[in-house]
């Protein structure tokens, strides 16, 4: 991957130095062009900072929200409300100096014995999130984080976190339904020894989950 200042993709080459994709990144984020010289297409999901591309409805997955590239905006309002300026709605003051990544490489889940979580973010995040949805950390029972370095790897270990819960659809999680993690696109379309790395790090992550007693 070949990027920008502010690590937006511009272009990817394979091994030998050819050029397999090339887009054009338009100023808040929209993709107005693939170019390839490989002679076979290359899907390239990823965005602006921390987004990754969703087929099914043309957004920007962005970790709690989607975001518009031809609005320059999200679709939602910030979930931590105003802590994170007074537009709600905003990606960044200037998309070619500022960033909104969220996309980082940890996975995370957490309780307060009412209410569930399984998110993805650094280990900060996990903290934030804990302040949203359960009133801050010392109300958490159990928690674990645990980074893999790997930002497709956190997304695939989130996917199996949530799938071993029903996290989606159970009403004991706070997750949201509505929101389809890429981890599920990306664990489908793996190799069977990269499925297996995923399954022994998401097993990994709930026996941490389940052997911690608070924060």
């Amino acid at each position: 991957y070949h990027t920008d200042v502010t690590g937006t993709p511009q272009e990817v080459t394979a091994a030998d130095g050819t050029l397999v994709w090339a887009g054009y990144i338009r100023g808040f984020g929209e993709n107005a062009a693939d170019i390839s010289n490989s002679g076979a297409y290359f899907h390239q999901p990823l965005r602006l900072p921390g987004q990754y591309f969703d087929d099914e409805t043309g957004l920007h997955y962005n970790l709690f929200r989607y975001y518009a590239p031809e609005c320059g905006r999200f679709v939602s309002q910030d979930p931590i409300g105003l802590v994170g300026g007074i537009n709600l709605y905003q990606y960044g003051s200037n998309p070619l100096s500022w960033i909104d990544p969220w996309g980082l490489t940890g996975t995370y889940i957490f309780t307060d014995g009412t209410t569930y979580y399984i998110g993805k973010g650094p280990e900060s995040r996990m903290y934030d999130s804990m302040d949203y949805r359960i009133g801050g950390r010392a109300n958490a029972i159990q928690f674990a984080h645990m980074d893999f370095g790997d930002d497709k790897l956190g997304f695939m270990v989130e996917h199996r976190l949530m799938e071993k819960y029903n996290a989606r659809y159970s009403p004991d999680f706070a997750n949201s339904e509505r929101i389809s993690s890429p981890g599920k696109r990306l664990y489908d379309a793996a190799d069977a020894k990269t499925q297996r790395k995923v399954n022994r790090l998401a097993n990994k992550l709930d026996s941490k989950y389940r052997a911690s007693k608070g924060c």
